[in-house]
């Protein structure tokens, strides 16, 4: 197999390891839209170039945040991202990714307690 044959190889695989990794249909189609939407928000269109594209997870988290996304639903488009990287064997600081959200709530109820003119501390 050539160079050329190989990297082709390892592009397709990106996808198929993450795709054949689920054993549901519904959940392969959910998950496949949930890490299109994450593409679309990186601007790539290929499953391959996610690959380097973990620093924008937190990015992507916090305007998910900001569209007032329910918590399920951020949960849902997150585990199908970090279930893509799972199966490239591609490690995250999926510590980092709660702790944004979790500064992200507080942030919130800060604001909110400080609106109804209450300390916060």
């Amino acid at each position: 197999m050539s160079l050329i044959q190989k990297q082709a190889q390892q592009k397709e695989d990106v996808y198929l390891n993450f795709i054949n990794s689920i054993k549901s249909d519904v959940t392969k189609k959910i998950y496949e839209y949930n890490l299109r939407l994450f593409m679309e928000f990186c601007g790539i269109d290929k499953f391959e170039d996610l690959i380097g594209q973990q620093n924008q997870i937190i990015t992507y988290l916090m305007s998910l945040r900001e569209k007032k996304l329910s918590y399920n639903s951020i949960s849902t488009r997150l585990n199908a991202i970090y279930h893509f990287y799972d199966m490239n064997d591609i490690s995250l600081n999926k510590k980092m990714c709660h702790l944004s959200s979790t500064m992200t709530d507080c942030k919130a109820n800060e604001d909110q307690l400080k609106h109804r003119g209450m300390p916060y501390e």
